[in-house]
C-alpha cells in the first residue's frame, strides 16, 4: 500500500483507501486516503461505515499534506473522537406519560428576561461532564451565556418549547433554578414537515435523579404537538447512557451514529 506522494507516509492501521463517490467529489485524480482512529480499524469498522467521520478526517487530511511528519503525529495525537447518536421521536404516534412534573418543581416557559438563568444552570449543568470537552462552550460562564443567545436569535427558535425549571419546595425566598430546555424548528427531509429540534438539556447534579429531565423534554415535546410539528430530533454523546436510556423510554430511536472530532490542548514544545 502507497500513500500519495503529498502525503506522509503513514502505516496500517491509520490509511486506508477512500474513494470520491462515498461522499461525493474530491478534487485531484489521484488516490485519497482517509485517516481514522486506530479502534475503529481494530474493531473492524470499514470506512464505508463512517461517512461522518470520513467527512471529518477530510480537514485533517488538508492540513497534514503541509505538515512534517513529526507534526502530523501530534496533530494526529491531540484529536480526540466522540461518538454520538442522532434521535428521533414520531410525534403524531407519541402518548406524554401521565405524570411528569416531580413534587417541589415548576417550569417556567421562556421570557428573554430570563437568558442569565438559563446560561447559568446550563453552565452548572454541564461544565464538569463529558458535553464540555465535546462541546468546550458548555465549560464556561461567558461561552453560555454566548451560546444562549446564539440559540434564542435563530430564526426558528421555539420560545413555547424552551423551559426552565425551578425548585420550589422550600418554600418562598429559598427557590432556585436547576434544570433548563431550548428547542427550534427546522426543516425535515422525509416528508417536507417541520421538526422540533432540542439543542440543550441540562439539570444540576443535586436535582438529577428526580424525573426532572423527563419532564422538561416531556413539556417540550408537549408543545412541539401543539405546534403541529410531526417529528422531534436531539443528539446525545454515547458514553452518556444515563441520557441515552431516557430518550429511549420517551420513544427516542437512534437514526444515525456520528462521530465528533475535537481538538485537545497540546502542552508539549512544539519543534
Amino acid at each position: 500500500m502507497h500513500c500519495p506522494e503529498s502525503l506522509p507516509i503513514v502505516t496500517p492501521p491509520f490509511c486506508v483507501p477512500f474513494s470520491s463517490r462515498h461522499i461525493g467529489v474530491i478534487p485531484g485524480s489521484r488516490p485519497t486516503f482517509l485517516l481514522i482512529p486506530a479502534f475503529m480499524v481494530s474493531l473492524g469498522v470499514p470506512s464505508l461505515e463512517i461517512p461522518s467521520l470520513a467527512i471529518l478526517s477530510l480537514a485533517v487530511l488538508h492540513q497534514a499534506a503541509r505538515l512534517p511528519w513529526q507534526r502530523l503525529s501530534m496533530a494526529t495525537e491531540n484529536l480526540r473522537y466522540f461518538k454520538r447518536y442522532r434521535m428521533e421521536l414520531e410525534l403524531d404516534r407519541w402518548q406524554a406519560p401521565a405524570r411528569s412534573l416531580p413534587p417541589g418543581y415548576r417550569l417556567i416557559p421562556w421570557e428573554p428576561w430570563l437568558l442569565e438563568e438559563h446560561a447559568e444552570v446550563k453552565y452548572a449543568s454541564f461544565h464538569n461532564e463529558i458535553d464540555a470537552q465535546v462541546f468546550p462552550c458548555l465549560s464556561g460562564h461567558e461561552s453560555c451565556r454566548q451560546l444562549m443567545e446564539e440559540i434564542q436569535g435563530k430564526q426558528g427558535f421555539l420560545p413555547e418549547a424552551t423551559w426552565l425549571a425551578q425548585y420550589v419546595a422550600e418554600g418562598p425566598g429559598q427557590t432556585s433554578y436547576c434544570g433548563t430546555i431550548q428547542a427550534i424548528v427546522t426543516q425535515g427531509e422525509k416528508n417536507g414537515g417541520n421538526r422540533g429540534g432540542i439543542q440543550n438539556i441540562g439539570v444540576i447534579p443535586h436535582h438529577r435523579g428526580n424525573g426532572l429531565g423527563t419532564a422538561l423534554i416531556v413539556a417540550s415535546l408537549r408543545s412541539f404537538q401543539r405546534l403541529g410539528l410531526r417529528q422531534a430530533r436531539l443528539e446525545v454523546t454515547a458514553v452518556n447512557q444515563r441520557a441515552v436510556g431516557l430518550y429511549r423510554r420517551l420513544g427516542f430511536r437512534t437514526v444515525r451514529t456520528l462521530y465528533k472530532t475535537v481538538e485537545l490542548a497540546y502542552t508539549g514544545s512544539a519543534r
